[in-house]
């Protein structure tokens, strides 16, 4: 009967895609049945919350939206302060085919799409591997258990699905390899080039590691191919020219994507150099080429099925003599998982990472399929055995010195493999179940004994955003704000509010706007965890205003974080509503500027304050006064008190740890637990006038280079916030070495803060101040900038107007980022658009009634549409030509791809 099922899927397509379906269904529910078990969804409470399962819901609505009005909008004014939707949301599969499925479920259904369409994305990542290896040969059955190892990798149980885009180029890369190797031997370029585009489509980051991958490959596979050819470099160049001219027609079919978002990262915050934490040679990092076999995922580790040990050992034997090129790449795609130098080459140069590992998992799942028949007929048995002991005796050493159980789990797994195939000579069957119960077990050890599961969300979440403070601020706008806005709260979730349709100033996403970035750096607005990741302005009263901030919802509890001016507006059970008396509309006007460079040495709460009286721009304009800076803020004298283990030395540094000896602080490769730590608080004892904003600064406050980050809690009346203090090689450190904590709602009398570290240990620091900004004159003045506004704005599909009438020139300042797409049209003329007060769009008026128009066009949009259009035209004249061709000859269209 196994007999006659294994002919079937040789010689059936459908019995072999309806046996690989049976199978994978199988593997799957048992890699994660941890999941299953405890209820839990695949959306990660951290970025898989906050920024996937929210792009996906926003894909079904716009999406749903756009086929139901027939238009396509580029610009939301609701993704965070304000973005293009397509530069901001490509990263996160924006066009990606699989995304584009959310339009068929439900909003409320979101989650569960979600979970499924990760499924859907494993499941046809080992569709495409087993077509891949059929393409080359190899046997469906094993083709098929190749598949189940392919998928079944670390990169799949734990990066993939965190980051659910992360998996796309497990799909891809077997296609890219087949197209590619079909245009080395001469054949039609189309699979080629709809693999590139689709790539293109999903985003470039990991179109820019395959690249790489089938740059190595190419050469490999070429001198295979023509090392009997005596035109040899002839021949190469003819390859190496196809390719290229194929791959530029992919990436120009999806130019209208591809570059546009190419044009945004690489004037991103993304683009930054970041200190590594590991030198060209460290073991930290070396150790995760040693975990190949580990028994539990991680960020940097890749770990495999037990049975790679067996086909690295053949492969050697094998290999060693015919196919040398592939085993050095075998060799190299292993011990680049443990150099930080090409960890960085293959993240683009930035900090190295291994997210290029699902490369290894195909190849090394490829390998195995071609030795299966070696494994099964006990082939290099003594070879493999003895080498097995010298890795049982390093692995137990190992253990010993890290006490890691993963590790020895891991050889034990090895083990137990060696002895069903070696000794009890197990066949096909048996040998898909054992690939199957490795793959269940090591899911189980990283999501059930490592307990990562418990960092992935529960179904439900939908109920949470119709809950949610956005949502009951999009109702209450609905019913009671004819104009454009910006709100903020207590407790908002990241990205939550673009999906309310609320305009705010919380974002999370890989690549926004710089000049929102600069903004919010140059006024050092705290609780902002990195140059992608915006968490509101911090109750500060000055710029909530600037920002067109007109309501904060609170929770009773939490009144005291309502910033300075604003008043109760609504009230029920649950939340209250307090709007903003200093609003200040969507444009605004100054007469009177300074330019960047005067500003520059200014402290950041000045900077923040004279943004009343001026608009900060990069060159001198006519006809507006030029003025200089005032100074605003002063230091409040304070007194300390400290808890038993603290010591703060004025200039030098704040310990958190004093009691410990000289030793124990020096001893470095100690791990420290945040959650072992016991709290200890430093309190700040001062007076502040009721008029006045009060801060805390912690001036040039820096972590030690063997941590990454330490998180920093600040309580006041009322009042609490987190922020973090980082170490310069941390990943997610952006030049801020400073913290300045609003310390809440200036209509009370401050009297005390208090501050704490998750981590207690020794922070150099050069100075903590309390300061102190006056706000007696903060109405008159926002009522000099509303003075001459901009009225009748309306909004439409990329597009604002309104008009304003002046008495005199001015700066008309308006609530947009300011952006390369936008153009500005005065009374129907073109006018430059100025950069005010960091990150705003001004345009510079003259005396009299002027129509302001703004149109906005993704940057590089119209170019590389037409770069499209072109390069479609390309594909459809070379297939016309093709069909012509093969009709002439009377060749069967099955045959073009």
């Amino acid at each position: 009967m196994v007999e006659k099922i294994f002919e079937k899927i040789e010689t059936k397509k459908r019995y072999c895609l309806l046996i690989y379906t049976l199978i994978f269904l199988v593997t799957f529910s048992i890699m994660f049945i941890t999941f299953i078990i405890k209820g839990r969804s695949f959306i990660w409470q951290e970025d898989g919350y906050t920024q996937h399962l929210k792009t996906l819901m926003y894909i079904h609505k716009y999406y749903v939206g756009a086929f139901t009005s027939g238009e396509f909008p580029s610009y939301d004014f609701n993704l965070g302060l304000g973005g293009n939707i397509f530069t901001v949301l490509t990263y996160y599969g924006f066009f990606d085919p699989i995304n584009i499925l959310s339009v068929l479920v439900p909003l409320k259904y979101t989650e569960y799409l979600y979970s499924f369409l990760i499924m859907l994305r494993v499941y046809l990542s080992g569709l495409t591997f087993i077509l891949m290896c059929i393409y080359f040969g190899k046997k469906k059955t094993y083709s098929i258990i190749g598949a189940l190892i392919y998928i079944s990798t670390t990169y799949v149980l734990y990066i993939g699905i965190k980051h659910p885009f992360f998996l796309n180029p497990m799909i891809y890369l077997p296609i890219l390899i087949v197209g590619l190797d079909k245009i080395l031997q001469k054949k039609k370029p189309y699979l080629f080039i709809f693999g590139i585009s689709f790539s293109a489509l999903s985003g470039f980051y990991f179109l820019y590691m395959m690249s790489i991958m089938l740059f190595l490959y190419a050469n490999i596979r070429f001198f295979k191919l023509y090392k009997e050819s005596e035109k040899k470099i002839k021949e190469y160049v003819n390859a190496v020219l196809r390719t290229i001219l194929w791959y530029l027609l992919g990436i120009g079919l999806a130019g209208v994507v591809f570059f546009p978002n190419l044009i945004a990262f690489l004037e991103s915050n993304r683009i930054a150099k970041i200190e590594s934490f590991y030198s060209i040679l460290d073991f930290a990092y070396f150790k995760n080429m040693l975990s190949l076999f580990y028994a539990r995922g991680g960020d940097y580790n890749f770990s495999i099925s037990s049975l790679i040990f067996f086909t690295l050992i053949i492969v050697f034997f094998k290999y060693r003599k015919t196919e040398k090129a592939l085993l050095c790449m075998t060799a190299l795609s292993i011990v680049g998982l443990g150099v930080p130098l090409f960890g960085k080459l293959m993240n683009g140069f930035s900090y190295p990472s291994n997210r290029w590992m699902f490369g290894t998992g195909l190849l090394l799942a490829y390998l195995f399929v071609d030795t299966i028949d070696e494994i099964l007929e006990r082939k290099h048995d003594k070879i493999i055995f003895k080498i097995l002991v010298v890795a049982n005796v390093l692995y137990l050493v190992r253990f010993v010195i890290n006490l890691s159980p993963y590790q020895i789990l891991g050889i034990v797994l090895v083990d137990i493999s060696y002895f069903l195939i070696y000794h009890l000579k197990i066949r096909v069957v048996a040998l898909t179940v054992l690939i199957i119960v490795n793959a269940g077990f090591v899911g189980a050890m990283t999501h059930f004994v490592a307990e990562y599961s418990e960092d992935y969300k529960k179904y439900g979440n939908y109920a949470k955003y119709e809950d949610s403070q956005e949502s009951y601020l999009k109702n209450f706008e609905n019913k009671n704000n004819k104009e454009f806005s910006r709100v903020d709260g207590n407790n908002f979730s990241v990205n939550q509010a673009f999906i309310a349709g609320v305009p705010n100033s919380t974002l999370y996403f890989s690549i926004i706007n710089p000049y929102i970035i600069t903004f919010f750096n140059e006024l050092q607005i705290a609780n902002n965890k990195a140059k992608i990741y915006l968490l509101g302005t911090d109750g500060r009263a000055v710029t909530g205003s600037l920002i067109s901030n007109k309501y904060f919802i609170a929770k009773d509890k939490d009144k005291g974080e309502v910033p300075y001016g604003y008043f109760l507006k609504n009230v029920d059970k649950k939340y209250s509503i307090y709007e903003n008396k200093n609003f200040l509309p969507f444009g605004y006007t100054y007469d009177k500027y300074a330019t960047y460079d005067e500003v520059k040495d200014k402290f950041s709460l000045d900077k923040e304050a004279n943004m009343l009286d001026m608009v900060y721009l990069e060159e001198d304009v006519p006809n507006i006064e030029k003025v200089g800076l005032q100074n605003y803020y002063t230091e409040v004298p304070y007194k300390i008190k400290a808890d038993e283990g603290i010591q703060y030395r004025s200039k030098e540094y704040l310990d958190f740890d004093s009691n410990k000896d000289e030793e124990q602080k020096s001893d470095k490769n100690k791990d420290i637990n945040a959650e072992d730590e016991v709290k200890k608080y430093l309190k700040f004892l001062f007076e502040v006038d009721k008029k006045n904003e009060a801060y805390l600064y912690l001036d040039s406050i820096l972590l030690d280079d063997n941590y990454s980050i330490a998180k920093i809690s600040l309580q006041a009346s009322k009042v609490s916030k987190k922020d973090l203090v980082r170490s310069k090689k941390s990943v997610s450190y952006f030049d801020r070495n400073s913290l300045l904590f609003n310390l809440g709602n200036a209509n009370k009398k401050k009297k005390w803060t208090k501050i704490n570290f998750d981590l207690n240990l020794l922070y150099p620091i050069s100075d903590i101040k309390i300061l102190s900004v006056p706000l007696g004159d903060f109405a008159k003045k926002i009522n000099k900038l509303k003075e001459d506004r901009l009225e009748n704005v309306k909004f439409e599909t990329n597009k604002v107007s309104g008009s304003i009438k002046l008495t005199r020139s001015k700066i008309l300042t308006m609530s947009i980022p300011y952006e390369h797409g936008w153009r500005a049209y005065v009374d129907g003329k073109e006018t430059p658009i100025l950069r005010g007060n960091y990150m705003f769009c001004c345009l510079a008026l003259d005396k009299g009634e002027h129509k302001i128009e703004l149109i906005y066009k993704t940057e590089g949009g119209r170019a590389s549409a037409m770069l499209s259009g072109l390069s479609l035209m390309v594909l459809i004249a070379m297939i016309g030509m093709d069909l012509r061709r093969k009709k002439d000859v009377g060749i069967s269209n099955n045959t073009m791809l």
